[in-house]
């Protein structure tokens, strides 16, 4: 994930450093107990073998303020098929934040800071979404 990172696959995300250390500060205050609401927008073969069975799955936070800089957030999934991996793609899940990072993007001079998650539990009643 990281090399993706750095590659600059995730424009989007992207983010100045100054916005990234407050970001980590913020992330640094939620407790492991209080999900957040993760929206996945895309998936990464974890490998380059013909019947990869382990994923990426990647997406980002629901925020009620669409002007603030976003982690982006991911998770693995193992032993599964793609087709079940790209069902999970477009819907909201609650999830846990394990552990974040500031990531470099290249020479850009920007950062892009990455969330992986635990306690993944798709949503399937939308009154689930207020944090």
């Amino acid at each position: 994930m990281t090399t993706l990172i750095q590659q600059g696959t995730f424009p989007d995300l992207e983010m100045s450093l100054e916005d990234a250390n407050n970001l980590i500060v913020e992330l640094s205050s939620r407790h492991r107990d209080k999900p957040m609401v993760v929206e996945f927008f895309d998936y990464i073969n974890c490998n380059f073998l013909q019947n990869c069975t382990a994923f990426y799955l990647v997406g980002r936070p629901i925020v009620a303020n669409d002007d603030i800089p976003l982690p982006l957030m991911y998770i693995l999934q193992f032993g599964t098929t793609e087709e079940a991996v790209l069902e999970k793609v477009g819907k909201l899940f609650t999830a846990s934040i394990s552990s974040f990072q500031n990531n470099h993007v290249g020479r850009s001079g920007k950062n892009l800071v990455s969330a992986y998650l635990l306690n993944m539990q798709e949503i399937v009643n939308e009154t689930q979404t207020t944090q």
